[in-house]
C-alpha cells in the first residue's frame, strides 16, 4: 500500500509536537520520566520512538534536547539496541 504522505507531514507538523513538548517539559533536570530509576514509562516512550526512527524521522536535540537524551540513552540499552539491530535489518530488506 502506498505511504500518506500528506497524513504523515500533517502528523509531523500538527500533532506529534505537541506530544513532543510534553515530553521535553516532563524530562527537564531529570533522567527518566517517573522517580530516578527505569520505569515502563521510559520503556513505553521508548519503543515508541523506536517506530518513530524506523520511519525515518528523528527527535530534533536542538528542540527537544532532553528528550533526544533520553532517547539516546534508552536506545543504547542492550535490549533496544540489539532489537533495533535486528528490525533495522529486516526493514532494510523488506524496502530494498
Amino acid at each position: 500500500q502506498e505511504c500518506d504522505e500528506e497524513a504523515i507531514a500533517k502528523a509531523l507538523e500538527s500533532r506529534i509536537p505537541p506530544m513532543l513538548d510534553y515530553l521535553e517539559q516532563e524530562l527537564d533536570g531529570r533522567e527518566y520520566l517517573v522517580g530516578d530509576s527505569l520505569t515502563v514509562a521510559d520503556i513505553a516512550v521508548a519503543s515508541q520512538l523506536v517506530n518513530f526512527r524506523h520511519g525515518g524521522e528523528t527527535v530534533d536535540a536542538g528542540r527537544y534536547p532532553n528528550l533526544a537524551a533520553h532517547t539516546e540513552r534508552m536506545h543504547a540499552l542492550a535490549p533496544f539496541a540489539s532489537t533495533i539491530e535486528k528490525e533495522s535489518g529486516f526493514i532494510s530488506k523488506m524496502l530494498g
